[in-house]
């Protein structure tokens, strides 16, 4: 495991940690994490690869987010009330943190498929623990803990879920 890898799993319990317990994150922890994300995914891949798919990643999660505020614009909901009561900035620069560590493909994959989880655990969770819920879902602690469990896997299992560009072939012919 690269030195990176710790100092990005010692943030990640910091990010899940304050999100479980204050429902907020101390802010300097994300230029941190993505700085360290950045020089962790150099490591493996050049710097213009890393820039280009980055960029990829931030477009990707610009498009979604667009989306998502129409369809809030829609339903009446201003700006304000959107990035406060619906999403929170913390959520917002984690996944910033979360397009520089992944390729786009993994990016992709990551996040829908943490989503997906994570609203099936909150369901879950909320069924049980209804308080827990009403606080408002802990999304960027339920991402940083997804994220430390790939991490993990990654060194268990010698497969690169983070920066493997062809894991959706490898995935897909399995």
């Amino acid at each position: 495991m690269r030195t990176t890898e710790y100092i990005i799993i010692l943030f990640l319990i910091i990010v899940l940690y304050q999100d479980l317990r204050y429902r907020a994150i101390s802010w300097p922890v994300f230029p941190l994490l993505a700085f360290t994300g950045f020089v962790d995914h150099t490591l493996l891949s050049t710097f213009m690869e890393v820039m280009y798919t980055s960029l990829i990643n931030l477009g990707f999660l610009l498009l979604i987010l667009s989306l998502s505020f129409l369809y809030f614009k829609f339903r009446h909901v201003k700006f304000k009330e959107f990035s406060k009561k619906y999403i929170g900035t913390g959520d917002l620069l984690f996944f910033v943190f979360l397009s520089v560590i992944f390729t786009s493909p993994n990016f992709i994959l990551f996040f829908i498929s943490g989503l997906i989880i994570i609203l099936i655990l909150s369901i879950i969770i909320g069924f049980f623990n209804p308080e827990f819920i009403n606080k408002g879902i802990p999304l960027a602690g339920f991402q940083a803990f997804l994220v430390l469990f790939t991490i993990l896997a990654n060194n268990i299992l010698k497969i690169d879920l983070l920066h493997n560009p062809s894991l959706i072939n490898q995935l897909l012919q399995a």
